[in-house]
């Protein structure tokens, strides 16, 4: 149950700070109220710091709903308790990510429609991109004739356990029958 809605929440509300983040400087210039902003006293670092925040926006929300889940995933043992605070940590790093990129892509792009569609292809290729490398790797490999470089799946063929070469092995002999070990028989 953790294991699927967990980073189905976490990862929606991730995609909608993205995209609103992704439309906060731009959305600015679209209604060229950017030109007022920027005239108050307020320094840049004041104004993206403003607007970073909001797009945090009530982190009790997320909170509590990822709360809500690791709580009940620690009460079934599927979550160890060390685990919580690690998977908090975790959480907030991805978000501050996700809003830190919409905000880079919103005042680098020159309209919200199109800073909106490069955080989410920016996105994709951040959250999937590591499976597109697994896919180039394994078809270069096969191609090679390499498939051990990508056979992790324990698809190798194993031998069978032989007590009597694992002894040879270890440089032990077996003792003769009804001999003791230290000679005392």
């Amino acid at each position: 149950m953790v294991d699927v809605y967990l980073p189905l929440v976490v990862y929606s509300v991730m995609l909608w700070q993205a995209l609103w983040a992704a439309t906060t400087i731009s959305s600015e210039r679209d209604q060229q109220t950017l030109d007022c902003l920027l005239t108050t006293q307020l320094s840049n670092q004041a104004i993206l710091t403003g607007k970073w925040q909001a797009c945090l926006g009530s982190p009790w929300k997320l909170g509590s709903a990822v709360g809500a889940i690791l709580l009940v995933g620690l009460l079934i043992g599927g979550v160890h308790p060390l685990g919580l605070p690690l998977a908090m940590l975790a959480i907030m790093v991805q978000a501050a990510f996700v809003i830190n990129l919409g905000m880079y892509c919103s005042v680098v792009c020159p309209s919200a429609a199109r800073a909106t569609a490069v955080t989410i292809a920016m996105w994709l290729v951040v959250w999937l991109g590591h499976w597109l490398l697994f896919l180039v790797g394994s078809v270069l490999a096969t191609m090679a004739g390499r498939r051990d470089l990508i056979d992790f799946a324990g698809n190798v063929p194993r031998r069978r356990p032989d007590p009597a070469a694992d002894v040879q092995q270890a440089g032990l002999t077996e003792r003769p029958a009804g001999k003791h070990p230290c000679g005392r028989w």
